[in-house]
């Protein structure tokens, strides 16, 4: 008897199937995007809900439970205040509903893909918007496609079963393209 492990058909050489990277990926960008998109009906629908949390005369203001953020809630201070509530909500949600979409569309591990999801989508983006992609385009279709292209390298780069040199490879690849791009536009 032979003790030693053979390979399953489906797999390359490298060691990962083809099938369950393209699944990967597909499974993170849809998350991704889906995140973006989800945010985007979310904000459509409660437009100015974290302002209404802080601002006096407001409905769903309460002034006597947080005087000190309704007397810092001028037109200035209320944008600001709302502004700050308003990136500590997408983030704050964003990170734990992005690691439970990923983890159902079985992209394991989902956690590296979930953290490292949203810097890499804000590179890409970055990037995107110094060459007038998103400026001039529908900004949710766009930036969800910015989104899904983030998550989409992250799985990439935190795929456990592809070759360590592929994933460093894909990291640098974005990394020299984004440095690149950015010394080139800023003239």
């Amino acid at each position: 008897m032979d003790d030693k492990p053979t390979a399953r058909p489906a797999e390359s050489a490298g060691g990962v199937a083809p099938a369950r990277l393209v699944a990967r990926l597909l499974g993170a960008a849809a998350s991704g995007a889906g995140l973006v998109l989800g945010w985007w009906g979310f904000f459509l629908l409660f437009p100015d809900l974290p302002l209404s949390l802080v601002s006096p005369g407001r409905p769903g203001g309460d002034c006597e439970a947080v005087r000190a953020l309704c007397e810092a809630a001028g037109a200035v201070g209320g944008a600001m205040i709302s502004f700050v509530f308003t990136i500590a909500l997408v983030l704050g949600l964003s990170l734990p509903i992005g690691w439970g979409l990923l983890w159902l569309l079985r992209v394991r591990p989902a956690y590296p893909t979930a953290l490292l999801g949203p810097v890499l989508a804000w590179v890409i983006g970055s990037t995107a918007d110094r060459l007038g992609g998103i400026a001039g385009g529908e900004p949710p279709v766009a930036l969800a496609f910015c989104v899904g292209i983030g998550y989409a390298t992250a799985a990439v780069v935190t795929a456990a079963t592809l070759p360590r040199y592929w994933r460093f490879a894909a990291l640098s690849a974005l990394v020299v393209t984004w440095l690149l791009l950015m010394s080139l536009t800023r003239a």
